[in-house]
């Protein structure tokens, strides 16, 4: 996750890192609710 870092752009690389990480952790849950939905007996 680190190749948009460098020296000149350490804003542009921390913020593509942080939303890089926000989308893993939303896909991650809504990944999660979406198979103890489908899990659940109906």
């Amino acid at each position: 996750m680190n190749r948009f870092w460098s020296p000149n752009h350490q804003i542009t690389g921390c913020r593509m890192e942080n939303l890089a990480n926000w989308l893993y952790l939303i896909g991650s849950l809504c990944f999660v609710v979406g198979t103890v939905i489908n899990m659940r007996p109906t």
